[in-house]
């Protein structure tokens, strides 16, 4: 809710933390071409950054993929506290730092 209230407006929430590669594949169906995922930065959020990488990588069709690392968050655990932290350009310029899967 941070990152839409600030402005960032093509976000969603996994919900729950899992992804799957029938998900990468309903979005790829719907035209959206890139992902940014970007997690958590704690143990669950690495793990569920880690097993959602895998799951695009099964997706028969799937957006070009890239990666947040979490620790790019710093103290921060989640993006919505970056954000409320730092502000949504400081965040925008994390996701220029992004990884290509």
């Amino acid at each position: 809710h941070q990152l839409r209230a600030r402005g960032l407006t093509n976000v969603a929430a996994l919900g729950g933390a899992s992804a799957s590669p029938g998900m990468f594949e309903r979005l790829g169906d719907n035209g959206v071409t890139g992902v940014v995922l970007a997690f958590d930065n704690d143990q669950p959020g690495r793990q569920a950054c880690s097993r959602a990488v895998e799951a695009a990588a099964r997706a028969s069709k799937a957006p070009a993929v890239r990666v947040l690392d979490p620790s790019a968050l710093g103290h921060d655990k989640d993006p919505d506290a970056y954000v409320r932290h730092h502000g949504v350009e400081a965040f925008r310029a994390l996701l220029g730092q992004t990884s290509a899967v």
